[in-house]
């Protein structure tokens, strides 16, 4: 099922980069670090906990695909995953997403300090 104003159901916003069965990942508009990217479930669901197994299971998979994906185009130091869960967890799309935050030795990829962009600041 798909939500009709769910930023990440809407058809022009799923041109996958990677994808399987279930699950696709995007990068992330608003990156924080040069090589954010987004591992979504195809179907929606609110929360990462909403998620059932078989689709958590391609989210997982794909997790580390995208990471293969982004040693070979961005080559980071490190990575942060996570997922934001309800406002109060800083989630401000209401789709099951994972952050999958390339890290860099020497700053965020685009100059900056990753002190300027800590992970409390994703959705």
């Amino acid at each position: 099922m798909r939500i009709k104003d769910c930023i990440f159901c809407q058809q022009a916003n799923r041109q996958f980069i990677i994808e399987n069965e279930r699950a696709g990942m995007i990068m992330d508009i608003n990156p924080v670090t040069k090589g954010h990217a987004l591992i979504i479930t195809k179907q929606h669901y609110d929360t990462l906990f909403d998620v059932p197994d078989a689709d958590m299971n391609d989210m997982i998979h794909l997790l580390k695909k995208a990471k293969n994906y982004l040693d070979n185009h961005y080559q980071p130091d490190g990575y942060n995953v996570a997922s934001n869960v309800g406002p109060v967890g800083g989630q401000r799309i209401s789709h099951c997403h994972i952050h999958l935050i390339p890290r860099y030795k020497d700053g965020d990829g685009s100059g900056l300090p990753v002190q300027n962009n800590l992970p409390h600041s994703i959705s």
